[in-house]
């Protein structure tokens, strides 16, 4: 991803934080997604083709300052496994005293699905770093991080809004 454009606002009274994001790719569609973990579920919408050339217009003779932001901690080293262990122990630990065991519930639940732009998107929640890390595998979603990126937000129960090029929306070049 040799390129991309954000642009984020904050509105104090809503207590409301937008982002419009401009991917830019080059090479196969395929091997393209994003992964983007947010507090809340996010609302997507499609913006203007033009919105950052008009942005730059409007920004160009403006002062520009290094932002300073009050509204994100900074975060200190301490990394921790999570409580899901002793869980995972008391409910297997229930099943051998003959408890009725509780049918499994999904490991990773699609929220909501569709396509904004060129982008199929999914926003999902999971309770495990290691069932979403699986759950992007097996759902052809190119993602280069690792468990333990996952498992931060994982662990602040996050939502993720994962996303894709999808291809029928795309015109192929003369190469293929």
């Amino acid at each position: 991803q040799p390129a991309q454009k954000v642009f984020i606002t904050w509105d104090p009274k809503e207590n409301v934080e937008t982002f419009t994001v401009q991917p830019k790719f080059e090479g196969n569609a395929l091997d393209f997604g994003m992964v983007i973990p947010t507090p809340t579920q996010p609302k997507l919408n499609e913006m203007p083709r033009d919105f950052f050339k008009h942005l730059a217009i409007y920004t160009i003779m403006k002062k520009r300052e290094f932002p300073h932001s009050k509204l994100m901690p900074m975060f200190g080293g301490g990394r921790g496994r999570g409580g899901l262990a002793p869980m995972a122990a008391n409910a297997a630990e229930a099943r051998r005293d003959g408890a009725k065991a509780e049918p499994e519930r999904p490991k990773v639940i699609v929220l909501e699905a569709g396509i904004v732009g060129s982008l199929d998107y999914k926003i999902i929640t999971a309770e495990r770093a290691d069932d979403l890390f699986q759950w992007l595998k097996d759902n052809k979603y190119s993602y280069s991080g690792d468990e333990a990126t996952l498992n931060f937000y994982v662990q602040k129960k996050w939502i993720f809004t994962v996303m894709k090029i999808d291809t029928a929306q795309m015109k192929r070049n003369k190469d293929g």
